[in-house]
């Protein structure tokens, strides 16, 4: 391929023209979006949102600087563009998780175009909210309850409606976080098999 074709509009038609990109003085740059998934809060002291998953394609320098704030210990603001998420007509923004930091992979497409992934380092990301996914958390030494896969959707029911599996706000992905602990498992397979609900055999 040609250096022309990693142009800026090459990389805008790459990826819809979603961006994020820096609000800070101190470092400037701009990614173009992949897919992305945030976790939208709002407390007493403002915005909160965090990115918990990012792919992004940029030049060397951006996608350098977009790892650093990812893994930064302090708080660094970042600002996707209105586009981004279909539910959101303004621009996002948003912070890095600087309590649980990311699992980084880079590498080099070609010429001065570069591919980045971060995923939330947190115990409770899910990668993808599936039956299978919360059951593969719950085979990890977090849980000690034993369980039958067939027992993922009933269980997996039970801790969307106690809010304990949420998706995040998500554009060409489909993130979310368990928090759900062993006594919560334990809790819910107890009251399904008294009441018939999940069985053994």
């Amino acid at each position: 391929m040609t250096p022309e074709l990693f142009g800026a509009d090459a990389l805008s038609q790459i990826a819809g023209g979603r961006t994020l990109e820096t609000t800070g003085n101190d470092t400037s740059f701009r990614v173009h979006v992949l897919s992305a998934a945030v976790e939208l809060k709002t407390t007493g002291y403002g915005n909160c949102n965090k990115i918990k998953a990012i792919s992004v394609v940029g030049d060397q320098t951006a996608c350098r600087s977009l790892w650093a704030l990812l893994c930064a210990n302090f708080v660094s603001e970042m600002k996707f563009s209105p586009n981004c998420f279909d539910d959101i007509r303004k621009p996002l923004y948003v912070s890095n998780d600087s309590v649980h930091g990311y699992n980084v992979k880079q590498h080099h497409l070609g010429y001065n175009l570069y591919h980045l992934v971060a995923l939330s380092a947190d115990e409770c990301f899910l990668p993808r909210v599936t039956y299978g996914e919360v059951f593969s958390m719950l085979k990890t030494d977090r849980f000690t309850v034993p369980l039958l896969k067939s027992w993922a959707p009933f269980i997996a029911g039970k801790l969307r409606d106690q809010k304990k599996l949420t998706p995040f706000t998500c554009f060409n992905c489909g993130c979310g976080e368990m928090t759900a602990n062993d006594k919560d498992i334990e809790k819910i397979v107890r009251q399904g098999l008294k009441d018939g609900e999940i069985t053994i055999a």
